[in-house]
């Protein structure tokens, strides 16, 4: 056999068994000697209360205390039962009278009396004031016709309004100042009356009343007009009333041209022709004169009146009522 070889290293420690099994307890070792006495520990909790022990023996009675003060009052009993009445005094003296009691109500009227005797009659009041007028009654039934009465007397005849009054014509004249219309011819188709003086152009009239009064004047002037009018300058026909006293009764004024265009034309003057119409109705007075005037009123060109062709002057006044 041979020679033991060396002996190798050792392995790799293994990993740790298992935990085997608990061994069973050794015997009591002997009592070591007494600890030191530790200190007092903390005061537990106050115990529940022990049941009361029974009395004891009565004690001597002690000395009387001194008196306490009064207690307060109690309250009132109840009344006790009334005492039997005591004997009857004497009667007092007599008290003075009361006052007057409260007057008591009225007691129910008595039986009506007798009528008196009747008085003497007073004597008679003022009349009393008229009442309202009553209502109209119904209209009563309307009656039959009476009779026809007799036809009274004709009556006067009435005044012939127609024959108060006059037509006339003037068929030219020129003039150029103011003044009264002369020379009328009441030729036919135009008519005279006793009233109008053809010569003077003078109505008088006849009888009061009204009357209508119409002219109708056609004029041309003689030449071109070479001059302006004034701002008063107003040329005019007109039916004047001559007397009692001057009255213009109807005016008709001539068409006048009145221009003002700025830095071109100022004009104011009559047409070169016209026609101007008189027309009215007025109340009149007997006696009164009436006439067909011409009123220039600064207007000095010569006028063809009657026109250029003839066409005339015609002036005419008749009563209506």
């Amino acid at each position: 056999m041979g020679a033991t070889g060396a002996t190798g290293t050792d392995g790799a420690t293994g990993s740790t068994g298992a935990t085997g099994p608990t061994g069973t307890d050794g015997a009591t070792g002997p009592t070591g000697p007494t600890g030191a006495t530790g200190t007092d520990g903390a005061t537990g909790p106050t115990g529940p209360t022990g049941a009361t022990g029974a009395d004891g023996a009565t004690g001597s009675t002690g000395p009387t205390g001194s008196t306490g003060a009064d207690g307060t009052t109690g309250s009132t009993g109840p009344t006790g039962p009334t005492g039997a009445d005591g004997a009857t005094g004497s009667t007092g003296a007599t008290g003075s009278t009361g006052a007057d009691g409260a007057t008591g109500p009225t007691g129910p009227t008595g039986p009506t009396g007798a009528d008196g005797a009747t008085g003497p009659a007073g004597p008679t009041g003022p009349t009393g004031v008229d009442g309202a007028t009553g209502p109209t009654g119904p209209t009563g039934n309307t009656g039959a016709t009476g009779a026809t009465g007799n036809t009274g007397p004709t009556g006067a005849t009435g005044p012939n309004f127609a024959t108060n009054g006059f037509s006339g014509r003037i068929n030219a004249v020129s003039v150029s100042t103011s003044g009264q219309l002369v020379n009328w011819s009441t030729a036919s188709p135009y008519f005279g009356n006793a009233n109008f003086n053809a010569a003077t152009g003078t109505f008088t009239v006849p009888t009061a009343g009204r009357y209508s009064i119409k002219a109708t004047i056609n004029y041309s002037t003689a030449a071109a007009i070479t001059v302006q009018l004034g701002a008063g300058v107003t040329p005019a026909f007109t039916v004047r009333r001559i007397t009692p006293s001057t009255t213009d009764l109807i005016t008709g004024i001539f068409p006048i041209l009145n221009v003002n265009i700025a830095l071109l034309l100022t004009l104011r003057t009559i047409l070169g022709s016209g026609s101007i119409t008189i027309t009215g109705d007025v109340t009149l007075n007997a006696n009164d004169q009436i006439g067909l005037f011409y009123v220039a009123n600064g207007l000095t060109i010569n006028l063809n009146l009657g026109g250029s062709g003839n066409e005339g002057i015609v002036w005419s006044i008749h009563q209506l009522s």
